[in-house]
């Protein structure tokens, strides 16, 4: 499946980011085109991975159950779209061959108070559906 037939938050996201129209710094744009180049060239002999937008958006999904309990009441956690577009990235792309997850290791820096614990809380998803992650 092409970049240009997929709809889905994460591919949006990386079609918008690639075009400019969300400004964003270099590594990021690159990791987003990076997607996009992927999406075109997936299951093929050169390049065995295959990305699954429901898997995406499953984790996605799950991230938006979270709650944050500061203040005076917990509030919904609603993730930025460069957020879910990381999430949705590391976890819904799988290798053809034994149906994995492309991407078992992943680092990203975040200056304080960015929501860097949420993929502590994703990899506990994760780990209770028998699967485990290196942050």
């Amino acid at each position: 499946m092409s970049s240009a037939v997929l709809n889905d938050r994460v591919t949006r996201y990386a079609r918008d980011v690639v075009s400019g129209k969300i400004p964003s710094g270099e590594l990021h744009r690159l990791a987003c085109k990076r997607h996009l180049e992927d999406l075109d060239k997936q299951k093929t002999d050169k390049f065995p991975y295959y990305y699954n937008p429901v898997k995406a958006s499953e984790i996605i999904d799950f991230a938006e159950t979270l709650t944050i309990a500061e203040g005076e009441e917990p509030k919904p956690l609603k993730l930025l779209d460069s957020q879910a577009f990381d999430l949705g990235c590391t976890f819904g792309w799988f290798k053809c061959s034994n149906d994995k997850r492309r991407f078992r290791r992943r680092y990203k820096s975040l200056a304080r108070q960015n929501g860097k614990i949420l993929p502590s809380y994703t990899v506990m998803y994760n780990r209770n559906r028998g699967k485990s992650v290196e942050i």
